[in-house]
């Protein structure tokens, strides 16, 4: 398949340009932030499925799509030969740039990458000129929720049956105009969208 991959639309040099003086590493390899391409495709959508219940993974051909959507971004997380983790971010109305997931490898939670994703996801909305991150993140997953609101997040509307109708949900947002980036020094968990859980931080 061809066609201008997502990450062809961020500025050159743009939300990567610090990072070389941000240093991760897990498992003696240090962990490079990039743009997210096409090839990377067959090991999020594995990464993606073996996080989150049925209801809530995207398939193959969504995250086909999305490589090509010029209004999603994709920001990768390489650890040597490894997808370590990823975001995936999606601007909308209103000056509103929407996290639609972000995954991260188990053998890599606990060392900050969700942490840098997130902040890196911020740094492309304020150059895209957004005001605010939304996100939504399963009700009863208690590790996100605390996760996010470490970052600045805030609950914005609760969502009966948001989760293919078998679990609640919660919009949280962040005012990202006057908030500082999301900074180093967390973690962890499983953040936000589908499926209570399993590891995103």
């Amino acid at each position: 398949m061809t066609g201008k991959k997502t990450g062809d639309t961020m500025e050159p040099g743009g939300i990567f340009a610090r990072e070389g003086a941000v240093r991760i590493i897990v498992h003696s390899s240090k962990v490079r932030f990039r743009k997210g391409e096409y090839r990377d495709v067959p090991a999020m959508y594995s990464l993606d499925n073996r996080l989150f219940m049925p209801y809530a993974a995207y398939d193959l051909e969504t995250f086909q799509e999305f490589i090509f959507n010029p209004s999603i971004f994709i920001i990768a997380a390489q650890a040597g030969d490894d997808l370590a983790g990823f975001l995936v971010l999606s601007t909308g109305r209103e000056r509103t740039m929407t996290v639609i997931t972000i995954d991260v490898e188990p053998s890599y939670q606990d060392h900050g990458i969700g942490t840098r994703l997130m902040a890196l996801g911020e740094r492309m909305a304020r150059m895209k000129k957004m005001a605010a991150m939304l996100l939504q993140v399963a009700a009863g997953n208690g590790p996100a929720i605390r996760f996010y609101e470490r970052l600045g997040y805030y609950r914005t509307r609760f969502m009966k049956g948001y989760y293919g109708g078998v679990e609640d949900g919660w919009e949280m947002k962040k005012d990202i105009a006057t908030a500082k980036l999301a900074s180093k020094g967390d973690s962890s968990v499983s953040t936000e969208r589908r499926k209570p859980g399993n590891g995103r931080g």
